[in-house]
């Protein structure tokens, strides 16, 4: 049976470039946050959770109206609009999309550092050197218990 992965170390990637690591979430269902996507869009967050083996997971579609407080961002991954849509057109360097992403609701996009190198690794751009290393990075990762 295959694990499912929880988000246990998150990274806040603020405006400014700056990373701030917050505290472990014990079993946490990764929650997806994504800015008013069509069915491509949500097609494309169900297949990069795939291809990373997580298969419980939630994606709410940000085009429907809710209280953004009422949510707790630190137990989820938000991908941009900008981000999801500039992949599709552009199959642009995962890495490259991620500088491109804005906010969410006024707050900083969250994103595991390992989950971010592991869409690097899957998906199309000038990437592929970088796939041995971040299979190793992310074995290392899950044996520390970090993911």
């Amino acid at each position: 049976m295959r694990e499912v992965l929880g988000i246990q170390k998150v990274i806040e990637w603020s405006p400014s470039g700056d990373l701030v690591t917050e505290p472990k979430q014990e079993d946490v269902i990764p929650l997806i946050i994504a800015e008013t996507l069509d069915s491509h869009g949500m097609a494309l967050v169900q297949n990069m959770m795939k291809a990373i083996h997580v298969s419980n997971f939630k994606i709410i579609n940000g085009s429907i109206p809710f209280e953004g407080e009422s949510l707790n961002f630190k137990q989820g991954i938000i991908f941009g609009e900008r981000a999801l849509k500039a992949s599709m057109l552009t199959e642009s360097p995962f890495e490259e999309l991620c500088s491109q992403w804005s906010t969410f609701n006024g707050k900083s996009f969250i994103v595991t550092h390992e989950l971010k190198k592991m869409l690097v690794s899957e998906f199309p751009g000038d990437i592929k050197m970088y796939k041995k290393q971040v299979w190793q990075d992310l074995k290392n990762f899950k044996s520390n218990g970090e993911l």
